[in-house]
């Protein structure tokens, strides 16, 4: 698990730069994560993907 002290932005803007939907850089200071924190939330990003319900089957856009 990552540390307390790991800002939800941070993720949040990693999340969205994996999907191709925004950049991975915020507002000042423009921080990315970076180590054992960076991976793990790039872990658990790809599993969500991997595992994703296929919603075309349901006619969701």
């Amino acid at each position: 698990m990552f540390s307390s002290n790991l800002n939800t932005i941070y993720v949040s803007s990693l999340q969205s730069k994996s999907v191709d939907r925004g950049s991975e850089n915020v507002r000042l200071p423009r921080l990315t994560l970076i180590g054992e924190e960076r991976a793990y939330v790039e872990q658990v990003i790809a599993h969500a993907l991997e595992t994703r319900i296929d919603l075309d089957k349901y006619n969701i856009d």
